[in-house]
């Protein structure tokens, strides 16, 4: 062999090795079009994310209001009444702010009434409905409401 048809051979295996124009923009096209895909998902599964903190934290502050008043003296009535009207603030944790605090998440009301059944007041049931809401937002539905039975322990 001469050296030319050794610099040719040399060159047509150099070019067999490489992508082609078009199998380089495909793969490209395909990444593109998947990432977009992927990215896509990523608002869904924030307010996925969003909705399951709420209901988790909405649970546990659920239960510590429950809690204060399950531990409050059933004969003093306007005691079980403090937490009316009074809303209390809550952090993204589920601990309990003061009114002013900067870094509420949560702001919870709680209304209590004694339990009516079939129009007769009962002496040993009350219901409490704890309403959750966000702090900041300007007259935003509420995020939950939980009605609960309070029963006079003996």
């Amino acid at each position: 062999m001469t050296r030319q048809s050794l610099n040719d051979l040399a060159f047509r295996r150099c070019r067999c090795r490489g992508f082609s124009l078009v199998e380089v923009t495909l793969a490209l096209g395909i990444m593109a079009f998947s990432l977009v895909s992927i990215l896509g998902l990523v608002p869904s599964g924030l307010a996925t994310f969003r909705a399951a903190m709420n209901a988790s934290v909405g649970a546990q502050i659920v239960q510590q209001i429950v809690s204060d008043l399950r531990q409050t003296d059933w004969q003093n009535v306007a005691e079980l009444q403090d937490m009316v009207g009074e809303p209390r603030y809550y952090d993204d944790q589920g601990r309990e702010l003061d009114a002013d605090a900067q870094s509420a998440i949560y702001r919870v009301e709680v209304t209590v009434a004694a339990q009516d059944l079939g129009g007769v007041a009962s002496d040993n049931l009350a219901r409490a409905v704890v309403e959750i809401s966000r702090h900041r937002a300007d007259a935003a539905p509420p995020i939950a409401r939980y009605p609960v039975m309070i029963a006079k322990s003996l």
